[in-house]
């Protein structure tokens, strides 16, 4: 017994090695013979359809060309799988049988065919490792379509008009014929399922059923190895549990189970006839019709899903746009609200110079202190001295400081701005990176890959936008000084323009200086001269208005030049942001805009879809009463 168990499990491993080295040919062979099989197939005197069904074969196909062209999310291998559902209307009634390995499968399709020779290699090993379709000939003939596809010929009735296809068990150590399996139940018509007793409707079996639910194909049941089970109220146990879990996943009340025995050929007559009753030619021809409808429905539910998934992705999408508008708003808002106090700041500058200037005119327009200088040059570059050092003094010094805040201001805060998106842009990825592996996992098992082209460009997008948050926080940083410079000789063009450097109001050094302006010529010599010494006193506050006005002049100048150039940088600063955020923007308004076309576009072919099946059905009454 254990030698016995030890030549098995050799010659499993054996098996194993070879099927993982073929697996590539095993695919590529798999799609020949799904090819072959829609055109060697192709019966266009096939008794099923008539004229007045050419119709609705007509409306079927038109169906499924719009679907394939008007759905931009259809993957390359669905849209084949639909191109062949419009050829396999008009092919022979397919019949497959499934199940897994051991389930004695081979050894039905041989009892059914109730031929001599053995058709199908039976084994407690996985010995079916082709697809085998038996159909109609005249005598026995054996073709071999590709390593894993072959046909076989058989002068058989049952073969006329129903062509049997012998599929690999599914849960084997070879997982390539659970694959080749598995990917030719949308092309069947009509299921056989086979359990058995040793282990009937496991888990792997529920899961399988599941898959061929999901095509809307129709499934009969059959319980296998029945002689195997003595009492009749366990065999009863049995089917009930059987029928139990089928009707729950195949969500069907009548689904027809029937316990057989292939060995002994228990219960094959009584399959027989209702195989014959109940897949007669009015049976078939709706089964034929419904088909390719029930495997667009499918697809409709796996593109829907595919839809609710992204829509789902796309919600958070909108939040990080919705957090990324609102930092670049709330950027724009405080900077216009903190610029008052920035430039609040140099307006204190010349309000401190206006209290300096009125003060010193206070305390030297006198005529005590103007009489020296008719008299003395000294005295008058004494009162340079003495303007300078009581109302110039540090005006140059703190106006450039201000402006030199004022840039680093700018920049410190865009930048923190600039921070703030790239946090968004992290959080966001780091969700994009979770929900890939969830898309990875789907596309696994449903969509070959359609979604990765979403996730991939809109992970691309995120990428980008980081980069170049990266970028402009780099080129801000490396600008800072330059825009501190521009802004000064901005500053500068504006006081010198002004009157203020007239009467050295300003002081700004580089800007502008009391040197330039004769201080004594105006109000020492040419006062005095022109209206007496009498009159200086009463001039003072002339004076002092006049020299008030000018500062105020230059510094509403000066404020507006500053204004102007933060206005400028505020909204290059903010027009860069927006142009970070627009092609996120774009890519979410896109993927909207398909989700929701697609949508619309599965909703008026389910439509259709309805339709089409109630106009079978009336077609299928009216035949049978003209009959």
């Amino acid at each position: 017994m254990s030698l016995c168990l030890s030549l098995c499990r050799q010659q499993i491993i054996r098996c194993r090695l070879n099927n993982y080295s073929n697996l590539r040919s095993i695919i590529i062979h798999q799609r020949k013979f799904l090819s072959h099989l829609s055109d060697s197939n192709v019966n266009p005197n096939l008794p099923l359809l008539d004229r007045s069904h050419h119709e609705l074969v007509k409306r079927i196909k038109d169906l499924l060309i719009h679907v394939q062209s008007d759905l931009t999310l259809l993957s390359a291998p669905d849209k084949k799988l639909l191109n062949e559902a419009q050829t396999n209307i008009d092919s022979i009634f397919l019949l497959v049988v499934v199940g897994e390995f051991n389930s004695g499968k081979s050894q039905f399709i041989n009892t059914l065919l109730g031929e001599k020779e053995e058709i199908c290699p039976t084994g407690v090993l996985p010995t079916t490792d082709v697809i085998q379709i038996l159909k109609y000939g005249k005598k026995r003939k054996d073709v071999i379509e590709s390593d894993h596809v072959k046909s076989i010929y058989l002068p058989n009735e049952w073969l006329r008009q129903t062509n049997i296809v012998d599929t690999p068990g599914t849960n084997a150590i070879l997982q390539t014929h659970q694959q080749i399996t598995e990917h030719f139940i949308p092309r069947s018509d009509y299921i056989l399922f086979v359990t058995s007793v040793d282990r009937p409707f496991s888990e792997s079996e529920r899961l399988f059923l599941i898959r061929i639910h999901e095509w809307r194909k129709k499934v009969l049941i059959i319980l296998n190895k029945i002689d195997q089970i003595q009492q009749e109220t366990d065999k009863e146990k049995i089917v009930n549990y059987v029928r139990t879990n089928a009707r729950q996943v195949l969500d069907d009340i009548s689904v027809p189970i029937f316990p057989i025995s292939s060995l002994k050929s228990i219960g094959i007559k009584q399959l027989e006839d209702y195989l014959r009753t109940e897949l007669n030619d009015k049976i078939k021809l709706k089964i034929k019709l419904e088909n390719p409808l029930g495997i667009a429905e499918r697809l409709f539910d796996k593109y829907l899903a595919i839809v609710h998934e992204r829509k789902q992705v796309l919600v958070d999408d909108e939040q990080v746009l919705f957090l990324l508008h609102g930092d670049v708003d709330e950027y724009r808002r405080q900077m216009l609200d903190d610029f008052k106090l920035q430039s609040n700041k140099i307006d204190n500058i010349f309000f401190r110079m206006i209290d300096n200037m009125e003060e010193f005119l206070l305390e030297y327009i006198q005529i005590s202190r103007l009489i020296p200088t008719l008299f003395s040059t000294s005295s008058s570059s004494e009162l340079k001295v003495q303007f300078n050092n009581r109302v110039n003094k540090n005006i140059e010094q703190d106006i450039n400081q201000c402006i030199s805040h004022l840039c680093d201001w700018l920049v410190e805060r865009s930048n923190r701005t600039v921070h703030q998106l790239n946090k968004h842009l992290n959080t966001n990825s780091i969700h994009s990176r979770r929900q890939q592996q969830i898309i990875k996992h789907t596309s696994n098992n449903m969509t070959s890959g359609v979604d990765a082209d979403f996730s991939i460009s809109r992970q691309q997008i995120l990428n980008q936008l980081q980069t170049q948050c990266q970028n402009i926080l780099y080129q801000q940083k490396t600008a800072t000084g330059a825009q501190a410079d521009e802004l000064s000789a901005s500053v500068r063009s504006t006081m010198l323009g002004t009157a203020a450097i007239e009467v050295g109001a300003v002081g700004l050094g580089a800007l502008a200086t009391l040197a330039s302006f004769d201080w004594t010529g105006l109000l020492g010599a040419s006062l005095i001269g022109i209206f007496g010494f009498y009159l200086i006193p009463m001039r003072r506050l002339t004076i002092k208005q006049e020299m008030k006005d000018r500062i105020d002049k230059t510094r509403m100048d000066l404020t507006e030049q500053l204004q102007k150039h933060f206005l400028h940088e505020l909204d290059n600063h903010e027009r860069k942001m927006r142009e970070l955020i627009m092609p996120y923007t774009r890519f979410v308004q896109d993927e909207e805009e398909k989700l929701k076309k697609t949508a619309e576009q599965i909703e008026t072919a389910r439509k259709q879809i309805k339709q089409l099946k109630l106009d079978i059905q009336t077609s299928l009454l009216q035949k049978e009463k003209t009959e």
